[in-house]
């Protein structure tokens, strides 16, 4: 008895389909926080009151300025196709 070839299941599918997603830290310069930014406690702090969403704060540059974190996506998709 001979296998017909039928449509590919869907867990093969998704072995043909890879989705890779990154997790990185997006970050953005403080429009509060004007000082030198040498306490990361504090730069945390301002930058979650100021209302965009910023999961927090550290210090970063030459110049230690405060920049404020926010969780970013980066996704991949690979599709393979077998013929």
């Amino acid at each position: 008895m001979e296998r017909a070839h039928k449509t590919p299941s869907a867990s093969f599918v998704v072995v043909l389909l890879v989705i890779a997603t990154d997790s990185c830290e997006c970050l953005h310069l403080s429009g509060k926080f004007h000082a030198w930014c040498l306490n990361p406690e504090n730069c945390a702090d301002v930058c979650r009151t100021q209302g965009k969403g910023y999961a927090g704060g550290r210090c970063h540059g030459f110049l230690a300025r405060c920049y404020c974190t926010l969780p970013c996506a980066k996704a991949i998709v690979v599709v393979r196709r077998i013929i």
